[in-house]
């Protein structure tokens, strides 16, 4: 369970996700009535947002759509991997959340040889997504 707010009794401050802030700052809300009670426990104690911890050396996949997957699958590897990529999106067509499943089980199967990728690769990769895209928008 998400805890929305923490008591840091050795700053004196009561740490707030911003989500809940954002619903106490509604008057009315059981969010607001939760805040009354904290601010009339802990009269002294500052208010602040709680701070997410961001990984530094985390690897970033911006631009990987489901078409660029698609191209890459298309030009490094075999037709059959291809169809089972098809499938497996077809699977998920009208899923919350496809993109994260597809994008998932994409970098768990493809990871390390996407990375490797060369630039001239990239860059068919990336046209051969642009036509894929184009073709999509016409169907």
């Amino acid at each position: 369970m998400k805890k929305n707010y923490e008591i840091n009794f050795e700053n004196g401050t009561i740490e707030l996700t911003k989500k809940f802030a954002a619903a106490a700052s509604k008057v009315g809300t059981p969010e607001f009535a939760e805040m009354l009670s904290l601010r009339a426990a802990y009269p002294d104690y500052a208010i602040k947002y709680k701070e997410i911890e961001k990984k530094e050396n985390k690897t970033k996949y911006e631009g990987l759509t489901l078409h660029k997957m698609e191209a890459f699958i298309t030009i490094k590897r075999s037709p059959e991997e291809l169809e089972k990529f098809k499938s497996f999106v077809s699977v998920y067509k009208n899923e919350k959340g496809k993109y994260a499943t597809i994008k998932r089980a994409f970098l768990n199967e493809y990871k390390e040889e996407y990375n490797s990728l060369e630039n001239d690769d990239i860059i068919e990769i990336d046209r051969l997504a642009v036509d894929l895209k184009n073709k999509a928008k016409a169907a």
